[in-house]
């Protein structure tokens, strides 16, 4: 097996740039991804030898696929048992792995594929026609690669602690940019910017305040993320269900229909297949306030020249590597304002994605 974890020294100062640990601690996260490099067989492959070879054939979206195939499965609730491994060494692997998934997604500036299927562009094509049955069946299958872990039962429990749904859901919101007609809102980009400008603890605040006040429906009740201490996954072939623990008590969970005229169960077989979903849309959001957004307003017609005005959403991706290295003259103080606006209009909840599909982009 390969030792040497791909980009091991920037890893560690993306750490200590980004206020997320001292230098002690971003070496010790750096052993815990050794840990699982030498732990896990991924399909015949070590997690490090499958990293180097997607990122030489460039394919980050595959990087992204292995390493959340393999966070999900240290969430098993026997996950101890099967590898023999203490929890507190469980949950160092979970916690390094989920820093160094967002370190590479920011790292190698990629769009592809995965990145592509997060970034919503307004072109002038129709609109495809969605099987929704195809991508039901896909959602609830693994097309994750295999990880060998061993006493696999037919039954499988996942339990997510709420502060690592929270490091989960904030990378989810944090890569989804959205590139509509006259209004971009490129929150990759905005995240580096605000980074540069040392107002990282003003971004995760804004991005932690959102995501605390996610609306999640029981059959008789409405719970915010903030309240829950754990959320629950429990799967097999014939039951699919999830819970919160509130309270100490654990309560089965629904999601809005697609109309949002009812609840229903999730048939989720994964955290994955769970949606954060918009209530009103960001595209509503941004075109309805755009008059009082001029800073993106500024940053969308900076990304129109460098990559076109009617270019793909990677390439807008791309442009914003360009703007960022040229440090536009954005009012960061003004960009803190429209951010709040944004904040303040916005409202989550928790989401079967399949109902989510049938919703539409939001």
């Amino acid at each position: 097996m390969k030792l040497q974890i791909l980009f091991k020294d920037e890893f560690k100062a993306w750490l200590i740039d980004s206020k997320i640990c001292t230098p002690e601690s971003a070496s010790s996260y750096a052993s815990y991804i050794s840990g699982v490099n030498n732990t896990f067989d991924i399909d015949g492959y070590s997690l490090c030898e499958l990293i180097e070879k997607f990122h030489i054939d460039g394919k980050p979206s595959k990087i992204n696929e292995i390493i959340t195939g393999l966070v999900e499965d240290l969430y098993l609730i026997d996950i101890c048992e099967r590898t023999g491994r203490p929890q507190n060494t469980i949950n160092n692997w979970r916690s390094a792995l989920l820093q160094y998934r967002e370190f590479f997604f920011f790292f190698t500036e990629e769009a592809e594929e995965e990145e592509a299927k997060n970034v919503e562009i307004e072109t002038e094509e129709v609109d495809a026609v969605v099987n929704i049955e195809v991508v039901k069946k896909e959602i609830l299958s693994s097309n994750m690669p295999t990880v060998e872990i061993p006493k696999k039962s037919r039954t499988r429990t996942y339990k997510y602690p709420v502060k690592d749904l929270m490091k989960n859901f904030r990378f989810r919101i944090i890569t989804q940019d959205r590139f509509y007609g006259d209004i971009f809102f490129p929150i990759s980009y905005l995240k580096r910017l605000l980074y540069q400008k040392n107002e990282i603890e003003y971004f995760n605040k804004w991005i932690e305040e959102q995501l605390n006040d996610i609306s999640i429906f029981c059959e008789t009740e409405t719970h915010k993320f903030r309240d829950i201490t754990e959320l629950t996954i429990k799967t097999s072939k014939e039951v699919k269900e999830v819970y919160i623990t509130v309270n100490k008590e654990q309560k089965l969970i629904y999601s809005p229909n697609s109309s949002g005229t009812s609840i229903i169960p999730f048939a989720s077989a994964n955290l994955k297949s769970i949606a954060i979903d918009h209530v009103n849309s960001m595209k509503n959001i941004l075109i309805d306030n755009i008059h009082h957004l001029p800073q993106l307003q500024l940053i969308t017609a900076q990304l129109k020249i460098i990559a076109g005005n009617k270019a793909t959403a990677k390439k807008y991706k791309a442009a914003g590597s360009v703007l960022f290295s040229t440090s536009p003259n954005i009012d960061i103080s003004l960009l803190k304002s429209e951010l709040d606006l944004i904040k303040s209009h916005t409202k989550f909840q928790l989401m079967d994605k399949v109902e989510n599909i049938r919703k539409g982009a939001n």
